[in-house]
């Protein structure tokens, strides 16, 4: 965390990757719980949430502990093709009460629950639910993977604080 004028900002970083492709329950359960304790130690907070041989994941904290975790990710073998999505300074954290929620959408059995779901999600991207735009695109990457739609990317450098 840091202060411009006054104001704590929290760093939040959303990437997406692909599961390595034999990747089984019981890893994604260690890679969990082992996040959750390291996350732990150093003050992050955030959500991963995995279909299908995909992940998308917030993660928010100190700028420099949020970025080491990602090249943690990148270099980790149960993750392929690594993206960041998006990342930006904020004021406050989206996921305060997590080390690292999680949940598998994989599992979904019911399509009106699925429905239910991504209205949820539109609620959740569309504008002020949160005025933090990486909070904003790892909703949305979360509503493409229930859309089976593919992640949107961002390409374009906003104003950022550094």
């Amino acid at each position: 965390m840091f202060t411009v004028q006054g104001i704590i900002y929290v760093y939040q970083l959303t990437c997406c990757s692909e599961a390595m492709s034999d990747i089984s329950l019981e890893d994604i359960r260690e890679l969990v719980d082992t996040s959750r304790k390291n996350n732990q130690q150093k003050n992050i907070t955030g959500c991963l949430v995995y279909r299908s041989g995909y992940f998308v994941q917030l993660i928010e904290g100190d700028k420099t502990d949020v970025k080491e975790l990602f090249h943690n990710i990148d270099d980790d073998i149960r993750h392929e093709n690594v993206e960041v999505l998006n990342e930006s300074p904020c004021q406050e954290r989206f996921f305060s009460e997590w080390t690292m929620g999680f949940t598998d959408l994989s599992q979904e059995q019911n399509v009106e629950k699925s429905k239910f779901n991504i209205e949820e999600l539109n609620t959740l991207t569309s504008p002020n639910p949160s005025k933090f735009f990486t909070t904003k695109v790892f909703w949305y990457n979360v509503k493409q993977l229930l859309e089976n739609t593919g992640f949107y990317i961002e390409k374009v450098q906003h104003n950022s604080l550094n």
